[in-house]
């Protein structure tokens, strides 16, 4: 199989924001968890007062 120099540098390119991408969405994803649950135990709180 040959891959010419153009879709060498494609395919890294694309397995880097991929990389990127997926690292993104799981530092989004546990900020937004962190939030929701902070705000879960912020609710309990002013309850229990």
């Amino acid at each position: 199989m040959y891959f010419d120099p153009g879709t060498g540098s494609m395919v890294v390119q694309m397995l880097i924001a991929a990389i990127a991408g997926v690292g993104a969405f799981f530092v989004t994803f546990k900020t937004n968890f962190m939030s929701f649950v902070k705000g879960i135990f912020k609710k309990n709180e002013k309850k229990g007062k």
